[in-house]
């Protein structure tokens, strides 16, 4: 931190002297003279990680360190010798003037003492007061003279008794003015060669050396005779002053190069210029700020005459500032073009002068500068062709403003005072993306003699007044331009057009943006939007032609287009868009740009050809019906056939009979349609009947119009209504028989013997036929069963199998029903004692018996087991089978049966008319 604070304090003050009184003030009264070098530190360490070596420092024998109050300097810690031989040597340095350190003795005697010594880069040794014999005991801050040879420090301690502490080394001296950069980092390192000025320094380089020149002023002219790279270490601190009528760099060694230098320059009234260069190819100009004053005062000036050609200069990213009559960039006219010329992102004023005069360049860019002219007396670039031919000139993407005369001048023979009897020619000018503003006479000039292919697109011409002028005998290439207006002949006013050749300014932008041009003509879009659906023409833009098809039948004799064009002509378009007209043959379209240019299209509309067949109504294809079919086909139908059979009578087939059709109908010209459908008609019943009920089973029979199933529901409940169940249930009914004559054994006479009822009830029941859709009989019919008959005398028990069929489920369906009563139970045939009581349940009276004594042993010990396991065992067929049967619930093991949609095996006790010897009945157990 200690030495962070000193060298910031440092920087502050070397920043405020550094700072020119001119470059405050804005205005050069008088050269500077040189500044002197402020002095700086090049060593500033306090050792803070003691006795650790900070970098680029040795320690030999080094171990310890104070840190304890006093015992430091600016901050702990500091750094103990404790023993003769211990020895601390610093990094290198150089044009060092003094050296300053902290310094305590730690108990020492009086024969211990510290040497100081410094290296010159050959040998060692000890300036004066670098012996230091009495230590002090107390902090003190020692001095050591130093001089501009020296390179390195070493402390050396002998040791008699106690122990030194040294902190806060400092090496301070004057800033290396100008060295040459032998390691390419920019940065000045000891063994580098150093100078006072610029001019020692290249006299003291090779070719290909890079000089750098620290901040400071220095009042010079510098000769650059060799290839070397001069840069400034900022543009903004570097200052080359010359004498007054003194040049600043005069370069005339190729490859070399000038950057980040404020040159100022004072011309005092003969001709001097801030850089020249003469006869040196490859020379770089970059980086720097340049002020003239004074007639005559040229920033750069590049010999011709005399000279050898300078080829291949690169000249950017300067600030060239002409104070008085003089020019920014001057190239003399020379009798062969110098060429190779890269003249880009500068910033050139001229208060009165020009700031761009290129005589005899050749094959040169001038790109992206900011080019102004102050007053009223002067041009901005001129471009000549004197003293022998040039061409191929590139004049791109610059800002120009101001000037009384031509901002843009490329000319031939402009210099009389050269009085050469060559005439000059430029081939070939490329002027493109500048922007010309608040010029004098003119914008551009292309003046009179041979000046050919010159072509000018794409700048912005923005004053008023003649953008333009023309005087050579060759055509320019001038379209797509902003010309500040859209108006066609307003731009025809600002082109003036003295000569031979000609000038063609369409088409030309009509915004500042320069997106859309005056030319713009074309058809983007071409539709019929009044058609369903809609049809969306193809617009050929090269061949000027659009193309539509429209559907099969369309009128084409009354089409209204809907017409977008990228013109901005107020009537763009003849025929006008959403206009019917009739396209039975092509019609054609003019296009109007808004600069008066036209272009023609040719709509072609053409009828899609028939490819539907005739229609096929009354049936739709993959629908099944229950109903016969009455089918209508249309009339252009040249064909028709029904299941691959010719149909010829008429266009109307009514079909009756349950089958899949498949009918397929062809127009004259190959056009065919298909429908595929199947008739499915529920058969019809009737002629229902049934035998006289027994007790226990009924025979149901009737007749269908059509093979079909045959299938009974009954039920001890009437059901009224069956229009809430689903096809193929039960409709409600609580019971149903299997599904008789499935497949293809089924009939039109039916006969379903119903068994298993219970004597003297009246049963509710209907029937139901499928053939393929399901038919139940309209009306529900009912029937009675006769009285029960005497049972046998003797007790026996009778196993009954009573079998629960899922049921077929139909082809068609009605709404299902919230819920079944109960699933359907179906009925088996008789057994051999005569009868199935499906759903009659058991009485506690068939538990009666003529011998009773076996019984009351069992019940007795039924009982006791009960007692000893507090519980009840089932002897029987089941827990449920004994709890229906003690209960007499017998119902409830049908209705389980039902419901799990199984075979259930019943057990029931029958009754017995046998009594007991005293003709009671024997008690329950």
């Amino acid at each position: 931190m200690k030495e962070f604070l000193k060298k910031s304090l440092l920087y502050l003050v070397m920043t405020v002297v550094a700072v020119p009184l001119w470059a405050v003030t804005g205005y050069i009264t008088a050269p500077v003279a040189k500044a002197t070098a402020p002095s700086i530190e090049f060593i500033n360490e306090g050792f803070d990680n003691a006795p650790t070596a900070p970098t680029n420092w040795t320690f030999a024998g080094i171990t310890g360190s104070y840190t304890g109050t006093g015992y430091y300097g600016t901050t702990a810690p500091a750094v103990k010798m404790d023993a003769t031989g211990v020895q601390i040597v610093s990094p290198l340095f150089a044009n060092a003037t003094s050296m300053t350190f902290w310094l305590r003795g730690v108990g020492t005697s009086g024969s211990s003492a510290l040497l100081v010594e410094t290296y010159n880069g050959t040998s060692w040794s000890t300036p004066t007061d670098g012996n230091i014999t009495s230590i002090p005991t107390s902090g003190t801050t020692k001095t050591i003279t130093l001089s501009s040879s020296d390179r390195q420090v070493r402390f050396t301690y002998t040791k008699d008794s106690g122990n030194i502490a040294i902190d806060d080394v400092i090496v301070s001296g004057s800033n290396v003015a100008v060295f040459i950069d032998s390691n390419t980092n920019s940065s000045f390192d000891v063994n580098e060669p150093t100078f006072a000025t610029i001019q020692n320094a290249v006299d003291g380089a090779s070719t290909g050396d890079a000089i750098v020149v620290n901040s400071g002023t220095y009042n010079e002219t510098v000769n650059v005779n060799k290839g070397v790279s001069i840069v400034g270490a900022s543009v903004a601190g570097t200052y080359l002053i010359p004498t007054t009528g003194q040049n600043g760099f005069n370069v005339t060694a190729d490859d070399a190069a000038i950057k980040n230098f404020t040159i100022v320059s004072t011309s005092g009234g003969v001709n001097t210029q801030a850089i020249t260069v003469t006869g040196a190819n490859n020379v770089t100009i970059s980086g720097n700020t340049i002020t003239t004053s004074g007639d005559n005062g040229l920033g750069v000036w590049i010999g011709g005459t005399g000279y050898s050609n300078s080829n291949n200069l690169t000249i950017s990213n300067n600030i060239i500032t002409i104070s008085n009559v003089s020019t920014g960039i001057y190239a003399e006219a020379g009798a062969t073009a110098q060429t190779g010329w890269m003249i880009s992102e500068n910033t050139i004023t001229a208060n009165y002068g020009n700031p761009l005069e290129l005589y005899d360049v050749s094959a040169s860019t001038v790109n992206n500068n900011a080019l102004t002219a102050l007053s009223y007396d002067n041009s901005i670039v001129i471009w000549t062709s004197e003293l022998g031919p040039i061409a191929n000139l590139v004049f791109t993407n610059n800002t120009l403003g101001g000037g009384s005369g031509s901002q843009v001048a490329f000319l031939t023979d402009f210099r009389v005072d050269l009085g050469d009897s060559t005439v000059g020619s430029i081939a070939g000018i490329t002027i493109t993306g500048n922007s010309l503003d608040d010029w004098g006479l003119r914008g551009l000039r292309i003046g009179a003699g041979s000046i050919t292919s010159v072509i000018a697109n794409k700048n912005s011409f923005l004053a008023t007044g003649t953008a333009l002028k023309n005087e050579g005998s060759g055509d320019i290439d001038a379209t797509q331009n902003w010309w500040n207006t859209t108006s066609a002949s307003i731009i025809t006013g600002e082109i003036d057009n003295a000569s031979t050749g000609s000038v063609t300014y369409k088409p030309y932008y009509i915004d500042s943006a320069m997106t859309t041009l005056s030319d713009n003509k074309a058809i983007s879009t071409f539709d019929f939007n009044g058609l369903s659906p809609a049809v969306t023409g193809t617009v050929d833009t090269s061949a000027h032609t659009v193309s539509l098809t429209v559907p099969n039948g369309t009128d084409v004799t009354a089409l209204v287009p809907t017409i977008t064009t990228t013109s901005v002509a107020s009537t763009p378009v003849s025929p006008a868009s959403d206009v019917a007209k009739d396209f039975t043959n092509s019609v054609t379209y003019t296009i109007s740009a808004i600069d008066g240019t036209t272009q023609d299209y040719t709509v072609t509309v053409t009828v899609s050809p028939d490819t539907t067949g005739p229609t096929i109504s009354g049936v739709t294809n993959g629908e099944t019906y229950e109903t016969a079919k009455t089918v209508t086909v249309g009339s252009d139908a040249a064909s028709i056939f029904v299941n691959n059979v010719a149909y010829t009578s008429g266009n109307t087939i009514t079909l009756s009979a349950n089958d899949g059709y498949t009918i397929t109908a062809t127009d004259a010209i190959g056009n065919s349609t298909t429908v595929n459908f199947t008739i499915d008609i529920a058969p019809a019943i009737s002629v229902q009947s049934s035998s006289s009920a027994s007790a226990t089973s009924i025979t149901i029979t009737w007749t269908t119009d059509q093979p079909a199933t045959s299938r009974v529901i009954y039920d001890t409940v009437s059901h009224s209504s069956i229009a809430d169940y689903v096809a193929g249930s039960n409709y409600g009914y609580a019971n149903s028989t299997a599904t008789f004559d499935m497949g293809d054994s089924k009939t039109e006479s039916h006969s379903i013997t119903i068994s298993g009822l219970v004597a003297g009830t009246t049963y509710y029941y209907r029937t139901i036929s499928s053939g393929s859709p399901e038919t139940v009989s309209v009306t529900e019919s009912s029937f009675t069963t006769s009285p029960t008959t005497p049972a046998p005398a003797a007790a026996e028990t009778t196993e009954t199998t009573t079998s629960i069929t899922p049921l077929i489920a139909s082809a068609k369906s009605a709404p299902a029903p919230a819920a079944e009563a109960a699933p359907e139970a179906t009925a088996t045939p008789d057994d051999s004692n005569g009868v199935v009581k499906a759903a009659e349940a058991s009485s506690p009276e068939s538990n009666e018996s003529t011998n009773w004594t076996p019984w009351i042993v069992l019940a007795v010990l039924i009982i006791l087991a009960g007692a000893v396991t507090g519980g009840y065992f089932y002897w029987f067929s089941g827990r449920e089978e004994m709890a229906a049967a003690t209960t007499g619930d017998m119902k409830k093991i049908q209705n389980n049966a039902k419901t799990e949609n199984a075979k259930v095996v019943v057990r029931e006790k029958t009754k017995s008319n046998t009594r007991k010897p005293n003709g009671k009945k024997p008690n329950r157990w």
